[in-house]
């Protein structure tokens, strides 16, 4: 709920158009998944990017599933056999992984020669708020590329979660006082 919240409207709304990269497959990459293949317009193709295909396996036939259902494409890759010819069609980058958070924040999960083959007009999004701009997005930043970190994502499942337990209906002002909490407390 979380992730698909915190996407752009216009990000939201053209999925179905979108080949999708999404980097990782912890807990977090498995909840990135779920909303972009079961959200009402679900990624059209989605390559997920892993370092050792055997260890996701499990996160792998789930995704196929999840693929199937949604009628989308659903392709596997490691990061060290990631084809060009992928980043050139990639509309939606999504980093699930911890590289690049605080201590190590000299890394990128994808270098600046991948970045420049994404097409103008994806959109990267790394699920990192500490720091609020990590290497990758920096990079993307410099390649033009819209982009996005973790933070409105953190900010939209907490409300959720919160609205969840207690029963009590979102509020519109919600996003903007914990945002503010968050701030504070990150500082």
């Amino acid at each position: 709920i979380g992730f698909y919240t915190a996407l752009p409207d216009a990000v939201k709304t053209t999925l179905n158009h979108r080949e999708t990269l999404v980097l990782g497959a912890g807990g977090a990459c498995r909840a990135v998944l779920e909303s972009l293949f079961c959200a009402s317009v679900a990624v059209a193709k989605l390559t997920l990017v892993v370092r050792h295909i055997e260890k996701a396996q499990p996160l792998i036939t789930l995704a196929s599933h999840w693929a199937k259902q949604a009628g989308s494409v659903l392709d596997v890759s490691t990061f060290n056999a990631l084809p060009p010819a992928v980043l050139a069609s990639t509309q939606l980058v999504v980093n699930t992984t911890p590289v690049g958070m605080i201590p190590d924040v000299t890394t990128s999960p994808l270098g600046f020669a991948q970045l420049q083959q994404l097409p103008a007009t994806c959109f990267v999004n790394d699920l990192i708020y500490k720091p609020a701009e990590t290497l990758l997005l920096s990079t993307a930043k410099q390649c033009g590329l819209q982009h996005q970190n973790g933070l409105g994502m953190l900010i939209n499942q907490g409300i959720a979660a919160f609205s969840f337990w207690t029963g009590l209906p979102i509020q519109p002002h919600w996003f903007q006082v914990v945002e503010t909490a968050i701030a504070n407390a990150l500082e």
